[in-house]
């Protein structure tokens, strides 16, 4: 009778262990975004998503007792995979499942947070629109692709008045949802999708009370942002009283379509690279993102691994730097193939700040991103044929690093003259950008070779740019991060070493007249070299390319101590002495580090 109370006890034990590891195992669980390779599909599925299934519930299968492991999304466009819920054994079962390339965590990021037109010099100072206005036909032609907090369609910044047909190319939707019928989208708000799985998988239920389970925007900031970048002008405008005038926003007839990927507890990567994944199949030709979540390796991060897909489709992709700072390694979205924006304090102030529903306040960054996707807009549109590199470096080369005082502009932080490591290629000069000269542009190859000079695994190149490629087995200058054809340049000095020279090399296109002559001037700082060669660089015809080469030496410092550096400044102008003005400026950065 005692041995068989030991083994009732016995059985009880190991029931109660069971079930006590099955609650560790469902309280341990998240959601993971995993790449899988496309291309290793096996002949029996029909489909990815029938495959993807199959692997799932084979890792599901790996502990029986454990829930079974659930999607959430599933990519076929900005990444080739899925994002689902499961335990950390299950993730670790999937790492072996064939075609199983790159595997991370799901984070949230959080959100960055009348008159801009005229300040920008896209309306004059008799309210007549520039050249660059009308050439783009206020923007009429592209689609502007917000991801942020949804939009609320009744606003007169979403009036449809007097708008031509939705373009024929558009492939997207208008979702339906408590408070969002589809009927409210028209030909200005012409798409309107949420995305939230990945937000309930991690933080529950959304709270209905408080929140639209739809398109409808209950916090602001996505509204404001959308009108920021594309609003129709709203006539008798004012803030509290002040700055009455027509509102609008820099382009004013582009359309508009909103992706809904941040709730009240942030805006997780799983959503975020879902919406990349349905805009992109959309058809949308700009995205702007004023979201972020601190700097990291490009293969753990989603925005730049949605952006990626989007920069190869042809979109230009535009993120704000970020709320922090003013302190080294503080801006985020930094990927090369991102255009990553910043704020400036313009020219008028209100006494008041600007506070949402909820009570939080916009901040600058998120309000500075839209402004350039809207001004990315207006240049699809006048040249169709730009890539997203050409639009950046238009957009860069012909910003000015003064203020309206003339002078350099100021840090608003510490009341000092900034650096470009404060305001980047400057203050943006949208109507210069119409006609910049020249510019440098990128191609998918340039980006992998810049993956490459990060010395990336062949699995994480794989999980950023969805294919696979070969580096160069010996270390070639064209696949050093410094030699992108960016249109800025950095260098870094080793003081240990005792060369202090280097060699990096640019292209440019020439989209301005065709027969120009430009000649290269720089302004070095104080104990550097730096020149160019050739100084003069003459085209013949639109279109054409030609290299050349920076040199830049550096004499070395003893006020740098063990584990510190500095940083000195110049610039790059390329001046068309003939057949036009333009004046093609670039940043030059050289560091100079102490190691331990």
């Amino acid at each position: 009778m005692a041995r068989l109370e030991i083994r009732v006890a016995a059985v009880v034990f190991l029931l109660a262990l069971s079930r006590f590891r099955c609650d560790e195992e469902e309280i341990s669980r998240k959601t993971y975004i995993v790449r899988m390779d496309k291309g290793a599909m096996p002949a029996i599925f029909r489909t990815h998503e029938s495959w993807y299934e199959s692997t799932l519930a084979a890792a599901s299968g790996i502990h029986a007792a454990a829930p079974a492991a659930e999607f959430i999304h599933i990519y076929n466009t900005a990444m080739h995979g899925f994002a689902a819920k499961m335990s950390a054994r299950q993730a670790a079962a999937l790492e072996s499942a064939p075609g199983f390339i790159h595997m991370f965590p799901d984070s949230a990021k959080k959100l960055h947070t009348t008159y801009s037109p005229q300040f920008l010099h896209l309306e004059q100072s008799n309210h007549a629109p520039s050249l660059l206005w009308k050439d783009s036909t206020y923007g009429s032609e592209a689609i502007v692709g917000i991801f942020d907090t949804g939009v609320w369609p009744q606003s007169q910044s979403f009036d449809d008045r007097k708008m031509s047909p939705v373009p024929s190319r558009w492939k997207g939707t208008c979702q339906a949802g408590p408070g969002f019928d589809p009927k409210l989208c028209n030909r200005k708000l012409i798409g309107a999708r949420f995305f939230y799985r990945g937000y309930e998988a991690m933080s529950g239920p959304i709270n209905d009370t408080t929140e639209f389970k739809s398109p409808r925007d209950s916090d602001g900031h996505g509204t404001h942002t959308a009108s920021t970048a594309a609003g129709r002008d709203v006539y008798r405008a004012d803030l509290l009283g002040f700055a009455a005038g027509t509102a609008r926003g820099m382009a004013p007839k582009a359309r508009i379509a909103a992706y809904k990927v941040c709730w009240q507890s942030g805006c997780f990567d799983s959503d975020i690279l879902a919406a990349f994944d349905r805009a992109v199949s959309d058809g949308v030709d700009v995205i702007s993102l004023s979201v972020g979540g601190g700097v990291m390796p490009y293969y753990l991060d989603s925005i730049a691994i949605g952006s990626f897909a989007a920069m190869e489709r042809g979109i230009f992709v535009a993120c704000s730097g970020g709320n922090e700072g003013p302190t080294d390694m503080s801006v985020t979205n930094i990927a090369p193939w991102i255009t990553t924006v910043g704020a400036s304090t313009m020219d008028r102030s209100f006494p008041a700040n600007v506070k949402l529903g909820n009570g939080m306040i916009l901040s600058g960054t998120s309000m500075a991103c839209p402004h350039v996707s809207g001004l990315a807009a207006l240049l699809k549109s006048a040249h169709p044929t730009w890539s997203p590199a050409a639009i950046r470096s238009a957009l860069m080369t012909t910003s000015t690093m003064e203020g309206k005082s003339g002078h350099v502009i100021g840090d608003e932080a510490t009341s000092n003259s900034s650096t470009p490591f404060d305001f980047g290629s400057g203050l943006v000069d949208p109507v210069s950008a119409l006609d910049p000269g020249l510019v440098y542009d990128l191609s998918v190859r340039d980006y992998e070779r810049f993956l490459c000079g990060l010395n990336y695994s062949s699995r994480a190149r794989s999980t950023v740019t969805r294919s696979h490629f070969s580096c160069s087995k010996d270390s070639t200058t064209r696949d050093r991060p410094s030699s992108l054809n960016y249109p800025s340049f950095s260098v870094v000095f080793d003081l240990s070493q005792k060369a202090y020279t280097t060699t990096v090399s640019r292209t440019v296109t020439n989209v301005g007249p065709a027969k120009s002559l430009y000649t290269a001037r720089v302004v070095a700082p104080r104990g550097v070299e730096i020149t160019v060669k050739p100084s003069k660089l003459e085209f013949q015809k639109r279109n054409q390319k030609m290299e050349f080469q920076m040199s830049i030496t550096a004499k070395s410092s003893r006020s740098v101590a063990a584990g510190e550096s500095e940083t000195q400044f110049g610039v790059l102008i390329w001046s068309n002495t003939r057949g036009g003005r333009q004046m093609v400026q670039s940043p030059i950065a050289i560091s100079r580090q102490q190691p331990f």
